[in-house]
C-alpha cells in the first residue's frame, strides 16, 4: 500500500517558507538533516514544524530565521533575497 501525498495550497502564515524549502532542496538537505542542523544551532524545531513552515502554515520567529540562515550557510540578507 502506498501513501498518497496530500497536496494542500500554501498557507499565508509566512512569506519565506517556499524559499526556505527551495534553498534546502538546492543544498541536497532532507527535512530530517535540516532539522538536525537547526537543533545543533539551538533552534528547537521538529520535522513537522519545518514542514509546516515550508508550506507557509506556521509563523517563523526571528530566532528561527537566524538559525535557518546559518543552517543554509548564508546571511539574513541572502535568505530574504535583499
Amino acid at each position: 500500500m502506498t501513501m498518497k501525498t496530500r497536496q494542500l495550497p500554501p498557507g499565508d502564515a509566512n512569506l519565506l517558507g517556499e524559499r526556505i524549502a527551495a534553498l534546502r532542496n538546492a543544498r541536497g538537505l532532507s527535512q530530517k538533516d535540516f532539522v538536525a542542523r537547526l537543533q545543533v544551532l539551538g533552534c528547537d524545531i521538529t520535522q513537522t514544524g519545518v514542514s509546516k513552515l515550508e508550506c507557509r502554515r506556521r509563523q517563523i520567529t526571528d530566532y528561527e530565521l537566524r538559525a535557518i540562515a546559518a543552517a543554509l550557510g548564508m546571511d539574513m540578507n541572502t535568505l530574504f533575497d535583499i
